[in-house]
């Protein structure tokens, strides 16, 4: 408990994240109006899905290896919905390159407070 009777670590924990979702994107999901927004660079790594644990250490052994091919544009995505917003083509870069590039961020942040909605566009089946 902080202070207030019925707050628990969890609301003031989620309360905070959703301040720094505003400041930083400044625009909710417009697809559910959520705040639930992550940054995504898929990288382009051959992974079998069917078990977790062997998935878990084939990332993380491409990771370690460093210098990981990036598998199509960098965007941002709603976590609750899944609607994409505008992409970045970052073609022929690594995660690693994309990652440390504040230029790229920056640009996928203008154009998710740019875009106009369509419905449904960037959700997946």
């Amino acid at each position: 408990m902080l202070g207030f009777p019925g707050k628990t670590e969890k609301d003031e924990t989620m309360k905070l994240v959703e301040q720094h979702c505003r400041r930083t994107y400044k625009r909710a999901c417009p697809s559910c109006g959520s705040w639930n927004l992550k940054p995504q660079t898929p990288i382009d790594v051959d992974i079998d899905i069917t078990d977790v644990r062997k998935a878990l250490g084939q990332y993380a052994c491409a990771i370690k290896a460093g210098a990981t091919p990036l598998k199509g544009p960098c965007y941002i995505m709603c976590f609750d919905c899944f609607y994409k917003g505008p992409s970045v083509d970052c073609s022929g870069r690594t995660s690693e390159d994309v990652g440390c590039d504040k230029a790229v961020f920056d640009e996928m942040k203008r154009l998710w407070r740019e875009h106009d909605y369509k419905p449904n566009a960037g959700r997946q089946p």
